[in-house]
């Protein structure tokens, strides 16, 4: 019987799809059933996943429509009561979908469980270990402040019966869609956390966090979209100013990631114009300013993940 789904979307990943599929495949937990969506690769992705045989396994082609579609479709057909997702160019570790299904059976208000992970290169060397901070419960205050859900998407596992009352991933946003989907499931349970790295996240040229514009974009339209609801409660209508200052925040590490030090300078003078007391973005300030500093260091990265 398939207790987990396993949906990984994949646009020309070809180079690193097969080990992907191969992580999954080793997992300690067997009652899984892995989804391919092909969101229109031409590299010949399709080939390569036809070398695999296990009938858990199935592959489903569409026309190029984004990561949020790719995973809506494998939602859709999933027969899992759990569902995981993997990026195409990442990998998890044998044991990860064990713990994690042990977290939720101790756990019946959990609807999401997410975990620590290693950063590795395009060849899959480690460079940097990510600890997962054990932030539990409702998390809703929290996450409009940013994504805090470590390592986001690869690391998640998610209840089947969240997404029925939620909906699907909001096919609009060019980015950041996944923190959108997370702060709407965190309004109706539970979040829960292993601190150990359960899987491994690839660093490459392609990453999406490599383009600034793009995920300050998607960063504003998610703040937006939540306070759009007129719901909300007044604990959370009053952080609307600190949330749309945390998305300069977050913008200007992505841009200074980037090397693009007077755009990150610029979100955050912003954010310190909304909450002119949050000491947290005056640090960032001197941060980047030392690093500026540093000889023959001038892309210094606040934060290594994608």
């Amino acid at each position: 019987m398939v207790e987990v789904s396993v949906i990984i979307p994949t646009y020309n990943y070809g180079r690193f799809i097969g080990e992907a599929i191969k992580s999954v495949l080793s997992q300690s937990f067997r009652h899984l059933e892995i989804i391919i969506v092909d969101d229109g690769s031409t590299d010949g992705t399709k080939d390569l996943v036809s070398t695999f045989k296990d009938p858990r396994l199935s592959y489903i082609y569409q026309k190029n429509r984004g990561s949020s579609s790719a995973r809506n479709i494998g939602i859709k057909i999933a027969s899992g009561k759990y569902i995981g997702f993997l990026d195409a160019d990442d990998l998890w570790m044998p044991e990860k979908l064990d713990l994690q299904i042990s977290q939720f059976k101790s756990n019946p208000t959990v609807g999401l469980v997410y975990t620590g992970y290693e950063v590795i290169n395009t060849t899959g060397t480690c460079i940097a270990t990510r600890i997962a901070q054990p932030i539990e419960g409702d998390l809703v205050a929290q996450l409009i402040l940013g994504n805090i859900v470590s390592g986001s998407a690869t690391t998640s596992l998610v209840q089947r019966a969240c997404f029925d009352q939620v909906g699907l991933f909001d096919e609009t946003l060019t980015s950041c869609e996944d923190w959108d989907m997370w702060l709407r499931i965190a309004r109706i349970s539970d979040f829960a956390c292993i601190q150990q790295p359960l899987a491994r996240i690839r660093l490459h040229g392609n990453n999406l966090t490599y383009d600034p514009k793009r995920m300050e974009n998607g960063l504003f339209s998610v703040v937006e979209k939540f306070y759009s609801d007129e719901s909300l409660p007044s604990e959370l209508k009053r952080l609307e100013s600190k949330a749309m200052a945390a998305a300069h925040r977050d913008s200007a590490n992505f841009y200074f990631r980037k090397g693009q030090v007077k755009d990150a300078f610029n979100h955050l003078l912003k954010a310190i114009r909304l909450v002119p007391r949050w000491w947290e973005v005056y640090e960032i300030m001197g941060h980047i300013a030392f690093k500026m500093w540093l000889p023959n260091n001038p892309s210094n990265r606040l934060e290594n993940h994608k």
